[in-house]
């Protein structure tokens, strides 16, 4: 499976890099993508994506639901009630007199 390609465009070129050629200054080359990411990452290298030369994609539109939509929401169950203490256990020490705990 080949790798996908992204256009780099070389700002001063007459120049060979990772066996890819930039022939003039302003010249842009398919570059795999993982080679792309390299040469990108050179500071001063003069690489930049030719973005002009890549396809116009029109972001998808966010919609927000109006205020007459409706918001549900799940009914609870019977058993979504208060958990009670255990018969017979013990509070944790750090729980005493904090009026969290069930009295004995």
């Amino acid at each position: 499976m080949n790798e996908p390609t992204v256009p780099l465009r070389k700002a001063s070129g007459g120049c060979s890099v990772l066996g890819y050629m930039w022939p003039e200054d302003g010249a842009v080359v398919d570059v795999e993508y993982g080679d792309a990411m390299t040469l990108l990452a050179i500071q001063d290298g003069d690489f930049t994506v030719a973005d002009d030369d890549l396809p116009k994609v029109k972001p998808a539109a966010v919609t927000e639901p109006g205020p007459e939509a409706d918001v549900t929401e799940p009914a609870p169950t019977a058993d979504a009630g208060v958990a009670e203490p255990k018969q017979g256990s013990k509070p944790h020490p750090r729980n005493v007199g904090r009026g969290t705990t069930t009295k004995r």
